[in-house]
């Protein structure tokens, strides 16, 4: 990729002034609808309501969130956020949600500086953090409460790796990395890839050796093994989600992941249907298997071939994959997967994309002679324009559905219909709106899905004996009542 050429330094901060204003009102605009949201029940209960460790300033409160897990991950600085909006907002889901509205935005700023710092070219590093600012995808991160765990994690590791990701970088700049690295993982424990990003890019773009990159993460990579032997107990927990892949060997859950990564190519491309919870097919898909790893294996060949002249689609590519490792299921989650696994590893897929687009452009627009160069500038913009503009109609459109619980509910049952917990949440957000005999119902036709295990049963059963009490006295209450 070719930079741009050198310019004063008062126009420089002049376009980066501007570009941080559209960045941060193009989230505004499309995000902002999510402070009239409430909460729903899908973590945040556990997270706000339930957790007395964001109930007020104690001395108890502040050891309790420096030491323990809650729903099973390690993130102090994530928990102490929700500490400060409780304090401000009390039981007001808006301010939650604004606060996560606000970590958006400061991220896409992040996303730009970070891109123009290692491609050297501004516009080019503006159109990619509109795309991460305003893509559907980014919905779940953005406007899930319980989500701000990989937004605050996120906002770090790019701090993070604006200190790292220089060509010309001094030990000032490595202690930075390194801190703003440690408090990323005080958020979430999947900021432990820094190292490894950083490590690829000395080596394929910076050309440093193998043993001068290795020592220089030598400290960093301590860190993240010590933080992933901290952490490795809080995933034990196998309540809620989904659980039918938790008995696959490692090879067949790579296998499955190589299927799921086209999927989420497909999503990034055209995304529509997206839910909180999918279900994806993990049998009788052999041949979608091999096709997906031949696949991969032919990109990985090019993009390998390219490693010389072109070092930033290799260094994208594997910053990616880093990315998405901590979610592959190597380490076994209750999920296969999520839209907000996408939330940093977007980034490179926005940044190749835009490239090829570019390198399109360049062969068909740019050769038509009878174009001024004004021309063609116009039409480039419009193009990004228009599809930012697509992009944001569909994100506003798809977001009403994490309004509340019922609406998020209702969709995810659309989407995933054979899920036992997504018509046991479904049953639970009736419940609350006052839905009594179709929460029972609900309940009662989730014991009849195939995919109903042995824990789902017991606590479906629990629960549906609950249901059934408080009905009947409801009932009673209204006969005496008339």
């Amino acid at each position: 990729m070719d930079s741009q050429p050198q310019q004063p330094a008062h126009d420089v901060a002049l376009h980066t002034r501007r570009a941080m204003f559209l960045l941060i009102g193009l989230v505004l605009s499309v995000f902002g609808i999510s402070i009239t949201f409430d909460f729903v029940n899908w973590d945040d209960p556990w997270y706000i309501h339930r957790n007395p460790l964001v109930q007020g300033w104690s001395f108890q409160n502040l050891y309790g969130i420096c030491t323990e897990t809650v729903t099973r991950n390690f993130a102090p600085l994530t928990i102490f956020s929700y500490l400060i909006d409780h304090s401000l907002w009390g039981k007001w889901a808006g301010g939650y949600h604004l606060t996560n509205v606000l970590l958006h935005g400061i991220n896409a700023v992040l996303v730009f500086l970070l891109v123009r710092q290692i491609t050297t070219r501004h516009v080019f590093a503006l159109v990619v953090a509109m795309l991460f600012a305003i893509h559907p995808i980014q919905i779940e991160s953005v406007v899930w409460i319980s989500a701000r765990k990989g937004l605050l994690s996120s906002a770090f590791i790019l701090l993070s790796l604006l200190f790292w990701l220089k060509r010309e970088r001094t030990s000032r700049d490595e202690l930075s990395g390194t801190i703003l690295f440690v408090v990323a993982l005080m958020c979430k424990a999947s900021a432990v890839v820094v190292p490894g990003i950083v490590f690829v890019y000395d080596i394929y773009v910076r050309r440093r050796s193998f043993a001068d990159s290795m020592a220089r993460q030598f400290v960093s990579g301590l860190l993240a093994v010590w933080f992933i032997l901290l952490t490795a107990g809080s995933q034990n927990s196998q309540t809620g989600g989904i659980r039918h892949h938790l008995g696959l060997s490692k090879l067949e859950i790579l296998g499955i992941d190589a299927v799921l990564m086209w999927k989420y190519i497909g999503m990034l491309l055209w995304p529509t249907d997206l839910a909180i919870l999918y279900d994806p097919a993990i049998q009788g898909i052999g041949l979608a298997i091999a096709v997906s790893v031949f696949a991969w294996g032919m990109i990985a060949v090019w993009i390998w071939k390219k490693r010389e002249s072109q070092p930033l689609i290799l260094f994208a590519s594997l910053s990616a994959l880093a990315l998405m490792v901590p979610v592959l299921n190597f380490f076994p989650l209750t999920t296969l997967m999520n839209d907000r696994y996408l939330y940093l590893p977007c980034i490179a897929f926005f940044g190749m994309m835009v490239a090829a687009v570019e390198y399109v452009y360049r062969g068909t627009v740019l050769k038509i002679q009878t174009l001024k160069p004004q021309t063609s500038f116009r039409i480039a913009a419009l193009t990004a324009g228009l599809v930012v503009l697509a992009y944001s109609a569909i994100s506003i459109q798809q977001m009403s559905v994490w309004r509340n619980d019922s609406a998020l509910w209702k969709q995810a049952s659309q989407v995933s219909p054979e899920l036992p917990v997504v018509q046991y949440q479904y049953a639970l957000a009736e419940w609350r709106t006052g839905e009594h005999q179709a929460a029972i119902t609900r309940l009662e036709n989730a014991l009849q899905l195939e995919r109903v295990d042995d824990l789902d049963r017991e606590r479906f059963n629990e629960k549906l004996q609950i249901f059934k009490t408080q009905f009947q006295e409801l009932q009673l209450n209204a006969a005496v009542s008339k």
